[in-house]
């Protein structure tokens, strides 16, 4: 057995707030156009993303938490690429950028970490 270093349902709260941070965000800061689209997209993902993950949030638990980490970590840089690649931000939408992408690739390292020594699921044969 896996022990992971943030428990799964504690994970999937963060999830929920997650999505709902990107809306926050994007409604407080006044994200427009491509920015806002960046947002909207993060929190759809992120969104469909829990409620497809096997874990105590998810829905119709279709892929593991393992998987689930692999598909933050990708929006997480994109949020974060996006902070740094969009021209029409403006300093504090630039900075809330960058910390919900550092936040979504720290949090999906998180959790696919494992204890030292601990086997790979795909190494062991189980998932």
């Amino acid at each position: 057995m896996l022990i992971s270093l943030l428990p799964a349902k504690l994970h999937g709260w963060l999830d929920e707030g997650a999505t709902a941070s990107y809306l926050a965000v994007a409604l407080w800061l006044g994200f427009r156009g491509s920015a806002l689209g960046v947002l909207v997209a993060g929190a759809l993902v992120h969104f469909l993303n829990t409620r497809l993950t096997d874990y105590p949030e998810g829905t119709f638990k279709l892929y593991p938490l393992r998987i689930h980490a692999r598909i933050e970590l990708v929006e997480g840089a994109a949020v974060l690429a996006a902070a740094f690649a969009l021209p029409v931000l403006t300093e504090w939408q630039r900075i809330a950028l960058g910390v919900l992408g550092i936040a979504q690739v720290g949090a999906a390292l998180i959790a696919d970490l494992r204890p030292r020594g601990a086997a790979r699921p795909e190494a062991s044969g189980a998932q």
